[in-house]
Parts: C-alpha cells; structure tokens; sequence
C-alpha cells in the first residue's frame, strides 16, 4: 500500500525504507533492475507514467460564453437593446430611421471586447500548455541497474533511486533514503 501522507509510522509498518524498496522490488543502492527494458515498461503499466494529466484547452466558445457573463457586458447589451428599441419608434426618437445607430455602436464595441477577450484568453491558454511542455522537458539522475544514469522526468518509474543534487526539482513522489 502506498502513503500519501508524511505518516512514519505507517513507513515504519511497512518495514522502513528498505522494507518499502524491498516490496518495491527495488534495492536502496542499486536502484532497479532492468536489463531489457520490460521491468520498466512493466512499472509503467503498473503503477502509471511519471506525467500530470494534461489538461485540454478550454474552447473558444465557451471562453465568449465566460466574457459574456461579465456585468458591465451584459448591462451594455441591454443599452444597446433599450437604445435600438426607443431609437426606432417614432415618439422617443428625433429621426427614427438612424436612431437604431447608437444602440448597433454600442452592440458592435461589446462584439470587439467579447472577442478580443476571448482570444486573448484562448492565446494565453495555449502560451501556458507550452511553458508547461518546456518545464517537463528536464532530466535528472537515477541508479539503475547499479549504475548512475541520467533520464528525462518521465522515464522515471517506481522504484527508482532518484539522485538529488543541489538546484534539482523533485519529479515524483518519493520516500527519502539518505
């Protein structure tokens, strides 16, 4: 059974770290043993890559929708449309044939902030799923198989002697040794 928690009891139930590398199939100085690969690609079957889901890009409809519920937008949608409305009938309005103006101006200015907000919103987005590719595209160094060896974060598998060094990031889950 995995932890998720920093409970040393439960790590101490579960024979200490070398109990924990033991169950693992794993060695605390050796890291794992994987001579063709398989034990590898087993751990990945088993317990998952080492990756965060990816979130996907919200759409750009739904992204309008989100900039539309905003209420200034919609207290000027319904301006425009009380404008519109008294523009064109005959007693609330000096020329009913272009009062309707005033209304569609302000109608068209809501359509350019709605949209200039929302790609501005989808471009960022994507900005962002970059930035993240760009973080995850680092590697760091492991014992396996006896030797030190140097992986991308996502090869990493469970059971894994991670070697940290000063100025490197934690890629996974882990149970200190040393």
């Amino acid at each position: 059974k995995m932890i998720d928690d920093r409970d040393a009891e439960m790590i101490e139930r579960m024979g200490g770290v070398e109990g924990i590398s033991t169950s693992l199939l794993s060695n605390t100085r050796n890291g794992i043993v994987d001579d063709d690969s398989s034990t590898s690609f087993q751990r990945v079957h088993t317990y998952g890559k080492n990756e965060l889901t990816e979130q996907p890009l919200e759409p750009l409809y739904k992204l309008i929708y989100e900039a539309l519920k905003d209420k200034v937008i919609i207290m000027l949608i319904f301006a425009s449309f009380v404008s519109i409305i008294l523009g064109i009938l005959p007693y609330t309005s000096d020329d009913p044939k272009l009062g309707w103006i005033e209304g569609v101006a302000i109608l068209v200015a809501v359509i350019i902030v709605v949209s200039v907000t929302s790609i501005n919103n989808f471009q960022k987005q994507k900005q962002f799923k970059k930035l993240n590719a760009k973080k995850n595209d680092r590697s760091i160094n492991v014992m396996r198989n006896g030797q030190q060896q140097r992986l991308p974060i996502t090869r990493v598998v469970v059971g894994d002697v991670v070697l940290i060094a000063t100025g490197d990031i934690i890629c996974a889950d882990a149970v200190y040794i040393e």
